[in-house]
């Protein structure tokens, strides 16, 4: 990971043997969901002075099996279901989608050249969501960058027709986790039923080819509703797996924060951004204080 952050001139910072990065202005560890990285306030202020565009530090306490129910989440599956044990409507649903798509691994090249189309389609299928403004050829810069670190990052491609019809990048930590960090779908494709063949094949690969311990879906969404995650849990026996988020301001960010509620409602409503940071500091619980420099 260091050496992927390093190549790319990107900004990252090691704190407690933990790798921190900034994406989307929120400052976050690179860790399997299943790891808890909180922080102390003291180790979050050094976050938050080595990323100047960082407006807060985002960690949780790790899921485990048998946690109790929260308002924080990962979509995660443990195991690899076969064909044969999903009720027959699903097991339908499954089998049209590898019948109507072929699914295989790719290497970057080829998303860089035939993925935009299908990245900006879905996100405009996205409600509430902010529409990216990456250019086409940033797009492709992006996905090439990646290339020569085929043991963290993979790609899937969906096609239909011969067309690509949605792909997914996968991240992987060790044989712990394969994160979904992005499942694209075209929006104009769907009856072809891409998802199901995209999660069945990954997952097959990941949960019983590869042993992986478990793939995730992501965390709750609280930027966009896309209806991906709730798709795996209904369909393809993901579940919840509930941890607490712990959030740390900066301090114009927390002075925000102590501003009377409608002022709060108001910016809510006028920047889909800050009504997502809100909604961040509605989940998020309130941590004991730790003592600086542990977890």
């Amino acid at each position: 990971m260091i050496e992927y952050y390093t190549s790319r001139g990107t900004p990252f910072q090691v704190v407690n043997s933990v790798l921190w990065a900034e994406a989307n202005r929120i400052i976050e560890p690179w860790e399997p969901a299943e790891a808890d990285t909180r922080i102390s306030a003291g180790d979050a202020a050094l976050l938050i002075r080595r990323f100047p565009r960082g407006l807060l530090v985002r960690c949780t306490d790790g899921f485990h099996p048998g946690n109790a129910h929260s308002d924080w989440y990962e979509v995660i599956c443990r195991r690899f279901v076969e064909l044969s044990e999903y009720p027959s409507k699903k097991r339908s649903q499954i089998k049209r989608g590898l019948k109507n798509c072929w699914v295989k691994r790719v290497g970057a090249e080829t998303i860089a050249a035939a993925g935009y189309e299908v990245h900006m389609a879905a996100y405009r299928r996205y409600r509430n969501a902010e529409v990216p403004s990456l250019g086409e050829n940033a797009f492709k810069n992006n996905v090439l960058a990646t290339k020569d670190f085929a043991d963290l990052i993979e790609y899937w491609a969906c096609y239909a027709k011969d067309r690509l019809v949605a792909y997914a990048t996968v991240w992987l930590y060790d044989r712990i986790e394969a994160n979904y960090t992005a499942v694209r779908l075209h929006p104009d494709h769907l009856e072809c039923h891409p998802a199901y063949a995209l999660f069945h094949c990954m997952n097959e690969h990941y949960l019983r080819e590869q042993n992986f311990q478990y793939v995730n879906d992501g965390e709750r969404s609280v930027l966009h509703e896309s209806g991906v995650q709730q798709f795996p849990i209904s369909k393809l026996g993901f579940e919840y797996g509930y941890t607490n988020l712990h959030v740390h301001y900066r301090p114009s960010l927390a002075f925000f924060f102590r501003l009377p509620s409608v002022v709060r409602r108001l910016a809510a409503k006028w920047s889909p951004r800050v009504a997502a940071v809100c909604e961040l500091d509605r989940l998020a619980v309130r941590p004991k204080p730790l003592v600086p420099g542990q977890s």
